[in-house]
């Protein structure tokens, strides 16, 4: 799990995403020759490939990666949307096929923050209900209340595994996203 190693203070934004084309230690090396400061490890994609048990085994993204500066993951939110008719939403979460071998699966809000716990982040992204762009007042309304919902279980959740372990609170950030009612 987590150590209480410091990772740094991002001096700006330079963040490079290779999670689906290349990993391990001889691309992080490069990306920190680069001046990468953060790297964002795709949480959908880490879980199809190389999943779970691989990188608890590594104990998270950190050493999987040969990486000591900050890790940001994102929720998977966008993925599962990009599944389009082979997704079915609902309050609990999202229901699709697994697209690497057929499994049925269940993204809900605590099982996206539990995944991202798995791969050691840094910063935590909320799991939302995604929507194509250019979207119109009413869809994007629509979408507001699961994803403040979904939001508000992401922070409870990740409260309580922060509070039951020897993690800092400090160290394991959620962002909420900000919403204001139409």
């Amino acid at each position: 799990m987590a150590n209480d190693q410091d990772r740094g203070i991002l001096d700006g934004i330079r963040v490079l995403d290779f999670t689906q084309y290349l990993a391990g230690p001889t691309i992080t090396r490069f990306m920190a020759e680069m001046g990468a400061q953060i790297i964002l490890g795709n949480t959908f994609h880490l879980w199809m490939r190389p999943g779970l048990d691989v990188l608890k085994q590594f104990g998270g993204l950190h050493r999987f990666e040969a990486w000591s500066k900050p890790i940001l993951t994102d929720s998977g939110g966008f993925q599962v949307w990009s599944l389009g008719e082979m997704r079915k939403i609902s309050e609990e979460g999202v229901k699709f096929a697994s697209p690497v071998n057929g499994d049925r699966l269940l993204l809900t809000p605590e099982e996206s923050m539990r995944i991202q716990r798995v791969l050691d982040s840094d910063i935590a992204m909320v799991f939302d209900e995604c929507i194509e762009y250019p979207a119109d007042r009413e869809l994007a309304a629509m979408a507001a209340h699961p994803t403040t919902e979904w939001a508000r279980r992401c922070r409870d959740f990740a409260r309580a595994q922060t509070q039951d372990s020897t993690t800092p609170a400090g160290r394991w950030t959620v962002m909420i996203p900000l919403r204001r009612s139409a």
